[in-house]
């Protein structure tokens, strides 16, 4: 596999939790990672995502880009981030708001139009292997879509209970 991505469901109270209290980090993030209802495996297709989502601007702003960075960076805290190495964090409950619209008026015809796969290899866009196929580019292209799909339903859900997401990326062997 890669490196994966889980987004889960919060309280924005447990956001400011964590952030008052990083001692709590890991066990927090190890409780959220295992069997959690409200959550939503990326597999290895969040960067694939990222990149359609942002046009390919890796400087893009929130709500768009928030599988790469949050309302709060937990990988910031240099204990946590030598246990936890890849990018931990979170948004609140009112970027997930502007998240769901945002999602709700982009198109699958854009998001096609955004699937640039030379572009894409050149940039080592995960998971590479999708888009190093010409042959296979529907495939590929339908398979981010399905991914995608889990991302827009869970932040569907999340806006219309008032709640925040939690980003975990993690090796995934």
């Amino acid at each position: 596999m890669g490196i994966s991505m889980k987004a889960i469901m919060v309280t924005d109270g447990q956001i400011l939790g964590l952030c008052e209290s990083t001692s709590q980090l890991d066990k927090t993030v190890q409780a959220l990672f295992r069997g959690h209802d409200d959550d939503c495996y990326l597999a290895d297709y969040w960067d694939g995502i990222h990149y359609v989502l942002t046009a390919g601007n890796e400087n893009s702003n929130l709500p768009l880009s928030a599988l790469k960075r949050g309302d709060v960076e937990f990988s910031g805290d240099v204990a946590f981030s030598k246990r936890q190495p890849e990018s931990t964090h979170a948004i609140y409950s009112t970027t997930v708001r502007d998240l769901a619209i945002a999602l709700r008026q982009i198109t699958e015809s854009t998001l096609r139009e955004r699937f640039n796969k030379p572009r894409m290899l050149e940039l080592n866009i995960y998971p590479g292997r999708l888009w190093a196929f010409p042959d296979h580019e529907d495939d590929g292209f339908r398979e981010l879509m399905l991914y995608y799909s889990r991302l827009r339903d869970l932040v569907a859900k999340a806006a219309g209970q008032n709640k925040g997401l939690f980003f975990i990326r993690y090796e995934d062997w």
